[in-house]
């Protein structure tokens, strides 16, 4: 059920909190290699690294809180109490703004990782202006990294929307000034970090807006039209594709096959096979995302019986096939590959091709 969910045992997260707190890299690094080879998804880990930060923050400001949402609570409230308030702040934005990028890494695991090693790099150091000028007034740290080298690095990896902090704190340096500026609470509101901009690249999988009320009559109309049962499946595949649908729900969606539409109520067919997937919640859901797809109030039915037609389970199964027999076949063609087996005697890893 955990591989099929992606989800990741919450101990998990508490280990890579551990590892990050104690600033402990390779065991970070080691922990990743685990999720991945235990089939989570690492957009879910970072998910719940940052649901287990915003708990540990909660325990800072709060120690006795009953707010549990993450769960874990010994463990997090311990590591509240062994970091300061302005690391997992840090942490957490970082986490925030990494869930945005996380798409447009290489892949993955990668893009997981890099987030995590930023967490690493990046982390706030006491303020000197503080301690000089002898004042309790709460000073918001600039995070800075702990040497050039690290920083020239992550320098090359942070988003370039990230804005560059006050004046005032970059113009105090050990190498600049032996006399630290005075802390006023004018100063402390100004030095604050400006919060990271969005990218303005879109992620490349992101849900499409719902259509207009006549272009929902349009496709509701081209639907009702068609006699042909393989560009039913496929208009079906589309609407699935475009919903905002969470991984139960979207199962049951894809596991089912549209029978008719009207304009205010759709009938679907579930294989036998995925019966399992029929919940009322799941089936409400479904209707909710449709109405609000379409623009209108729309009643959804669904019955367990197998069809002829081809869900959009099995339409993705069989384009996957495809891609995967034409990239094996690139391969196989590929003038490259044929000078390197002549001259060297290579061969391809069998299972090792992929398509793009």
């Amino acid at each position: 059920v955990s591989e099929m969910l992606g989800t990741i045992d919450r101990s998990r997260i508490v280990q890579l909190l551990h590892h990050l707190i104690n600033d402990d890299g390779a065991s970070l690094l080691d922990e990743i290699e685990q999720i991945g080879k235990l089939g989570g998804d690492y957009s879910n880990a970072l998910n719940g690294v940052n649901h287990a930060l915003q708990q540990v923050a909660i325990y800072q400001v709060i120690p006795d809180a009953s707010h549990e949402r993450f769960g874990e609570a010994e463990q997090l409230r311990k590591m509240a109490s062994q970091t300061d308030r302005e690391s997992i702040q840090l942490y957490y934005q970082i986490g925030i703004n990494g869930l945005r990028d996380l798409p447009l890494a290489p892949d993955s695991r990668s893009g997981f990782e890099m987030v995590m090693l930023r967490m690493l790099a990046f982390r706030p150091q006491t303020s000197a202006m503080q301690q000089a000028a002898g004042t309790s007034v709460p000073v918001v740290e600039t995070p800075v990294v702990e040497n050039k080298m690290v920083q020239t690095a992550a320098a090359a990896t942070m988003p370039s929307t990230v804005q560059e902090p006050s004046a005032a704190i970059n113009e105090y340096t050990p190498e600049s000034s032996s006399q630290p500026a005075p802390v006023t609470a004018k100063n402390v509101h100004e030095d604050q970090p400006k919060p990271l901009q969005p990218s303005a690249v879109a992620a490349p999988e992101a849900v499409a807006p719902p259509p207009s009320s006549s272009v929902a009559d349009d496709m509701l109309s081209e639907l009702q039209t068609t006699s042909e049962s393989a560009e039913i499946d496929q208009q079906w595949l589309g609407w699935v594709n475009m919903l905002p649908l969470a991984a139960m729900v979207r199962q049951l969606a894809e596991n089912c096959v549209l029978i008719s539409a009207d304009n205010d109520s759709i009938r679907l067919h579930l294989m036998e096979a995925c019966a399992h997937l029929r919940h009322q919640q799941r089936e409400q859901v479904l209707a909710e995302a449709l109405s609000s797809f379409l623009e209108r109030k729309i009643s959804v039915t669904i019955e367990v019986a197998n069809s002829a037609q081809q869900s959009p389970a099995v339409l993705k199964q069989k384009q996957g096939a495809t891609r995967q027999a034409e990239a094996e076949s690139a391969i196989a063609n590929d003038p490259l590959v044929h000078a390197m087996q002549e001259q060297f005697g290579a061969s391809v890893v069998a299972g090792s091709v992929k398509p793009l």
